[in-house]
């Protein structure tokens, strides 16, 4: 059998053989896999760690019976106290080729971290990096998705002349949406639209920024001898005075 204590070079304080004393870290208090360990595994790493100071870079190269003997341990329990010191990754059994494997998997197994670690990094500097900020973001953030069919839908309810064929109005939609339009302009100009041209001819005329024409008189209509703005005015005079205007016959400010 040879054992590898892992890290050994933690436990170094002399670097020649059979040192007066090795170092143990405190930390090894707050080591949850250490304390996972059976008690007899627990007892014995530190003995090993011990032995491991008497041989060339720790390496342990004594059978089971040789270690047994040494620290006053039947092998049988020797033995079984080792297993899950190695199976846990506190020693290595380099006795075996796949010991060497093992060994050689744990700094690669530590460069893999490292590499994750770096990958997880990058890729939220990235995704920062992508990500609109500042006004863009807002801009992002609030623009409709132009391919969005409930947006179409709201147009069809909203517009007064229905939507007959709305294929050719759809494909014309979702291209002013994507120039930059305003889903809520064009929404809101075809609440106010009265619908008699095809909504897509209304669409392609720009009907939402184009302002509704002012009513023309009927023929032969006489406009009011008293303006709503003139009606407006003698009623807060009246309120003033100490009149209720609702007492006062109608049209008594023309009279």
């Amino acid at each position: 059998m040879v054992l590898i204590p892992r890290h050994w070079d933690r436990f170094q304080h002399y670097k020649d053989r059979k040192p007066a004393w090795i170092k143990l870290h405190r930390d090894l208090l707050d080591d949850f896999d250490f304390f996972r360990l059976p008690l007899a595994s627990r007892a014995l790493a530190p003995m090993l760690w011990l032995l491991a100071s008497e041989y060339e870079a720790g390496r342990i190269t004594a059978s089971v019976e040789e270690i047994g003997f040494r620290l006053r341990l039947p092998p049988q329990e020797c033995a079984e106290a080792i297993k899950p010191l190695v199976t846990a990754g506190f020693f290595v059994d380099d006795s075996s080729p796949l010991a060497a494997r093992y060994q050689a998997a744990i700094p690669e197994r530590e460069k893999e971290e490292e590499k994750e670690k770096e990958k997880s990094c990058c890729g939220v500097v990235r995704a920062r990096e992508a990500s609109p900020t500042g006004d863009h973001a807002v801009a992002a953030a609030t623009e409709p998705d132009p391919s969005a069919p409930a947006l179409f839908d709201r147009l069809c309810e909203a517009y007064a002349g229905g939507v007959d064929p709305p294929e050719p109005a759809r494909a014309r939609f979702t291209e002013l949406l994507k120039s930059g339009e305003s889903a809520d302009a064009i929404l809101a100009g075809a609440r106010a639209a009265d619908g008699k041209i095809p909504v897509h001819q209304w669409l392609e005329q720009r009907g939402w920024a184009t302002p509704p024409p002012a009513a023309t008189p009927l023929a032969g209509a006489t406009p009011p001898a008293i303006s709503a703005q003139a009606h407006q005015l003698a009623d807060e005079l009246a309120v003033i005075a100490g009149q209720d205007p609702a007492f006062l016959e109608p049209g008594w400010c023309g009279a």
